[in-house]
């Protein structure tokens, strides 16, 4: 049916098709999705205080925002391998900070932000904390 030029010809054309549908699914695109975290935030404040209020995005788009009873957790993955900055205000105070940074938290499959009464603590596993922000006052 086939000759043999033609069985390579067809060969060919399957393996090139194979190639390029596997390079128009760029590897790059798929694992940047992949490895996006999901930002943890954890209202770490005392039991009778009020709830502080979160907002985030990135330069351009606010994405995210939400109101944290004490002991409560909220989750948000981001949609982009860009920075992340939130805003929180809690009472009469306030804290703007980076929550991601590409170069610092790529990679990581969550990244923890825990509220205290004296500032954020950062963490990728829920274990050791780092406090890298505080709260400011009006």
């Amino acid at each position: 049916m086939f000759g043999t030029c033609d069985r390579m010809m067809l060969i060919h054309v399957i393996f090139f098709t194979f190639i390029i549908s596997i390079s128009s699914s760029s590897p790059e695109r798929l694992s940047n999705d992949c490895r996006l975290p999901v930002l943890n935030f954890i209202n770490g404040l005392p039991k009778n205080s009020e709830p502080w209020e979160l907002r985030c995005g990135n330069h351009s788009t606010n994405e995210h925002h939400a109101y944290l009873k004490a002991g409560a957790e909220d989750r948000w993955r981001i949609k982009e391998n860009i920075g992340y900055s939130c805003d929180a205000l809690w009472g009469n105070q306030f804290a703007y900070w980076k929550v991601y940074e590409p170069g610092v938290d790529s990679g990581k499959a969550v990244v923890f932000w825990l509220a205290k009464d004296d500032g954020f603590y950062h963490s990728w596993d829920k274990t050791k904390w780092t406090r890298d922000y505080e709260w400011e006052h009006e």
